[in-house]
């Protein structure tokens, strides 16, 4: 029985310990927001050219500069899923711990040390019965269009605030980068012509952000329905 306790102890503890490793997780996912951003500006500034002034714009470099960003960012946004799924399979665990002690979900709620908002699994249910709610009441042309919105937060709903808005974060400059990739500024570097028939580089790079992009959405995908089945 001490072992038992002791253990839970331990947990309890390391559980508010990875707590505080939030704080240096925001650092490190700013260096790599910060790191991408500056590299990618550097070649987008130079109109994908090397540093020589013989040298026209390249679509070559700037492809591979928005590939590379994606690439970086994407591996940023799993791993920030992954971390997500981990805490909150903790704090599940944990509020389990809290839940023997009857420090939560006493028949008298005046005796519960920890509301129920504490608790992962009853407020996953509840954000996502509210979601669908909202969603039913959505009429045509709303479902399809601020529907989309809803389903995307509703998605999204199951992780902590603090990495749902480092996800939204990371995947805004995603899109921005392949917006300014395709309505770049410069004459030399045509990606789209009818005219000149088909630029196998844009084709390419669109493609590759595609596949990086949907395999990031897919791991999202993963760990909310291992959390669904932790929940259920």
């Amino acid at each position: 029985m001490e072992l038992k306790d002791e253990l839970i102890k331990n947990f309890h503890e390391q559980f508010a310990q990875n707590q505080n490793h939030h704080q240096k997780l925001f650092f490190q996912i700013l260096s790599v927001i910060v790191t991408v951003t500056v590299g990618y500006s550097y070649v987008y500034t130079m109109g994908g050219k090397l540093p020589n002034p013989d040298l026209k714009p390249s679509i070559f470099l700037l492809s591979l500069a928005l590939i590379i960003s994606t690439i970086v960012l994407g591996l940023s946004l799993v791993l920030l899923s992954n971390m997500a799924y981990g805490f909150r399979r903790d704090q599940f665990v944990n509020n389990r711990i809290r839940e023997k002690a009857n420090l939560i979900h006493n028949s008298n709620s005046k005796d519960d040390i920890f509301p129920k908002s504490y608790d992962p699994a009853w407020s996953f249910i509840r954000k996502n019965k509210a979601y669908k709610k909202r969603l039913k009441k959505l009429k045509f042309p709303l479902r399809y269009t601020y529907g989309i919105w809803v389903w995307i937060l509703m998605r999204l709903s199951w992780m902590p605030n603090f990495h749902n808005s480092l996800f939204f974060m990371l995947s805004l400059i995603q899109i921005l980068l392949l917006i300014s990739y395709v309505c770049n500024p410069f004459d030399d570097i045509i990606l789209f012509d009818l005219g000149l028939g088909i630029n196998w580089a844009f084709i390419v790079t669109i493609c590759t952000w595609l596949i990086l992009t949907g395999l990031v959405l897919r791991s999202q995908s993963v760990f909310y329905r291992k959390l669904k089945e932790l929940y259920s």
